[in-house]
């Protein structure tokens, strides 16, 4: 199926919904990611695509005597002696014709970030708890991102980002304990769980190797899986628009321009081809973390948060309406997780001679940081 989901843009994006990309999902052409079109309800967003907001004329978009007003259904003030009156928690709010409505303050996204929504008992979305979305504004009214949302058969609502995702680990990711196996798309348990891996050890999927982090190579050689190997890319000069082949050490075009690729993927600018992403499955030791495939050392950015340059903590310029995010487990792996389904070369970032991306840094000061505890051993590549 390779020439049939070309990850192009599809479905619409504004309003209250969102485009996604073209996939190819049980045998058949489906648009992954989108937030669809739905009914119009009051909230000033266009929910059902047809370029108008909230109109007042549609059937059934507030109850009885209600109208649509300031993104919300609101009920006629009551006339008195001592002015127009409100049901506690509205106040009056008089329009532009003369007529008064009870109105209540619209959500605010901070407060609105900070609420917890329960539906059946459950909760549906709650600050900083895990496994649990935060909740969202949809006009006046604080609720979670998948509330209203309906997908294609095939397709499911990811409740971290309300976007309609495929029924697989490689969307949404897989329960602490558990890991995505990219072939079955499915939950497995962690095999490294059980491995017998030592504290400075680096777990493969079950395989305990060394850390590339500590590996002591020699100029001109590169890590993989712990044994430095000759880097034929070491000193190779590229331009701008090529890369390297760590199988040559040839300069060749890069082929991932505007490529998209599937979740869980990654371009290979050699090939051009969406390759599984190789930080799924390893486990890296306590202070490091896993950088295209391999174990090196954890550095944070002053006031910046965590440098993670590695192609599934993108989380920017991911492609038309696409929320990319990942999470990280305890053991510092990369798991799968977020996004409409596709992930493209981030624009405005360049690649190594080698062929890797060239990701912005840290600060001068956490370089120099880094300097000092990289001077304490040989260059690995």
């Amino acid at each position: 199926d390779e020439a049939i989901a070309d990850c192009s843009a599809c479905g619409s994006d504004g309003g209250a919904f969102g485009a996604g990309v073209l996939r190819c999902v049980s045998g058949a052409e489906i648009c992954v990611g989108e937030v669809p079109a739905g009914t119009e309800v009051c909230d000033c967003e266009d929910n059902d695509c047809d370029g108008m907001v909230d109109e007042d004329g549609t059937p059934g978009i507030c109850p009885g005597a209600s109208r649509c007003v300031e993104c919300q259904c609101a009920s006629a003030c009551e006339p008195s002696e001592f002015g127009p009156q409100c049901p506690t928690g509205t106040m009056p709010s008089e329009q532009p014709d003369g007529t008064c409505f009870c109105t209540r303050d619209l959500c605010d996204d901070a407060t609105c970030a900070g609420q917890t929504v329960e539906t059946g008992g459950t909760v549906q979305c709650a600050p900083d708890t895990a496994g649990v979305p935060t909740c969202v504004c949809r006009g006046p009214e604080c609720t979670y991102p998948c509330n209203g949302v309906v997908c294609a058969d095939g397709l499911v609502c990811n409740p971290s980002s309300g976007r309609c995702v495929e029924n697989s680990c490689l969307s949404l990711g897989c329960p602490t304990g558990q890991v995505c196996d990219t072939a079955s798309r499915a939950c497995i348990p962690d095999p490294c769980l059980t491995a017998g891996c030592g504290s400075d050890e680096a777990c493969r999927m079950g395989t305990c190797e060394r850390s590339c982090a500590t590996a002591m190579c020699a100029d001109g050689e590169v890590c993989h899986a712990g044994v430095c190997s000759t880097d034929l890319c070491a000193a190779a000069s590229c331009t701008g628009t090529e890369v390297c082949d760590p199988g040559t050490g040839d300069c060749v075009a890069d082929m991932c321009g505007g490529v998209m690729c599937p979740d869980a993927t990654s371009c290979d600018p050699v090939t051009g081809r969406c390759e599984v992403d190789p930080c799924i499955g390893l486990t890296c030791p306590s202070g490091q973390e896993c950088v295209e495939g391999e174990c090196q050392v954890h550095v944070e950015m002053p006031d910046a948060g965590t440098v993670r340059p590695d192609a599934g903590s993108i989380e920017r310029d991911a492609g038309p309406g696409i929320d990319a995010f990942v999470d990280r487990d305890p053991n510092n792996r990369v798991l799968a997780s977020g996004g409409g389904g596709c992930l493209c070369a981030v624009p405005g970032t360049s690649r190594s001679s080698s062929g890797r991306p060239s990701w912005p840094g840290p600060s001068w000061a956490a370089l120099a940081a880094l300097g000092l505890l990289l001077a304490s051993r040989r260059r690995r590549r």
